[in-house]
């Protein structure tokens, strides 16, 4: 019997066999499988996330400092305004993965009576200048309000 790859399939196919998949946890296990179908997935991933997944992946982005992430879910049509409630997603996605971080995040949210986080204002309170240089390149509003008290900027 022939040894059969998976990247003997069609592009279309393959692409097919990710938008069935049910997670963005599963597309990028399927993408991981080998570099081909990481090199076909990947855009897609950023696709299904800025459709399905309310342009987390650019939340992310701009948390961490990544700029490559950010700029491939820019590209995507990511929303670089995007307004997440700042306690519930940071619980909900993991970004809160210490005890002191958690505390102190929610003592701001508390403090400022601040009801969401777009990804400029997480870039800038992370210290993550080029991330939020690339956000304002993009269309980030600096000027929106985070709350009765401040702007990201």
């Amino acid at each position: 019997m022939p040894d059969v790859s998976l990247l003997a399939l069609a592009n279309e196919l393959l692409l097919s066999i990710a938008d069935s998949l049910d997670s963005e946890r599963s597309i990028n296990a399927f993408a991981r499988t080998n570099r081909g179908l990481y090199l076909l997935l990947n855009d897609f991933l950023y696709k299904h996330n800025v459709t399905k997944g309310e342009s987390s992946a650019l939340w992310w982005a701009a948390r961490c400092g990544q700029g490559g992430a950010a700029a491939k879910s820019i590209a995507q049509a990511g929303n670089v305004n995007v307004q997440w409630n700042g306690f519930l997603k940071l619980r909900q996605f993991g970004y809160l993965t210490s005890m002191d971080g958690e505390a102190r995040v929610v003592d701001l949210l508390k403090r400022n009576r601040c009801s969401y986080y777009t990804p400029i204002y997480l870039a800038i309170l992370s210290g993550h200048e080029s991330v939020a240089d690339l956000l304002i390149e993009n269309g980030a509003d600096i000027e929106s309000c985070l709350g009765p008290w401040a702007s990201p900027l």
